[in-house]
């Protein structure tokens, strides 16, 4: 996966040292423990919390969520989509058209505001 120098700088610290947050010792049966662990340690970080964390480190989320919603429904079908990032279907296809959208409508807005203000003139 393709990231931003910043973040996959971030992400490789992480795996090198990964914070502990338990005064239990992580498990030692094998089982997968989290790259960002929550509080308590067993469970993930929300959400909120990593959207916190990025913006300390300077990276905006919603502009890369977005860019990466319009690169994801360009390669995929919006119900896969909607499957892979837990968004409805109707979410999915209006960012599927959205992604798709020609310059049509664009040109044509642009195109009746010249002709409206060059007859004001």
């Amino acid at each position: 996966m393709l990231l931003p120098p910043k973040l996959a700088l971030l992400i490789e610290e992480q795996i090198a040292r990964p914070t502990v947050r338990s005064m239990l010792r992580p498990p030692q049966d094998g089982r997968p423990t989290y790259l960002l662990p929550g509080v308590p340690a067993h469970r993930p970080i929300t959400a909120q919390r990593i959207v916190n964390k990025l913006r300390k480190h300077g990276l905006e989320v919603i502009s890369a969520r977005n860019t990466a919603m319009l690169e994801a429904v360009a390669d995929l079908p919006p119900i896969v989509i909607s499957d892979l990032f837990g968004v409805s279907a109707s979410s999915a296809h209006r960012w599927a058209r959205f992604a798709q959208d020609s310059w049509t409508d664009y040109l044509f807005a642009c195109s009746n505001d010249e002709a409206g203000s060059s007859e004001g003139s």
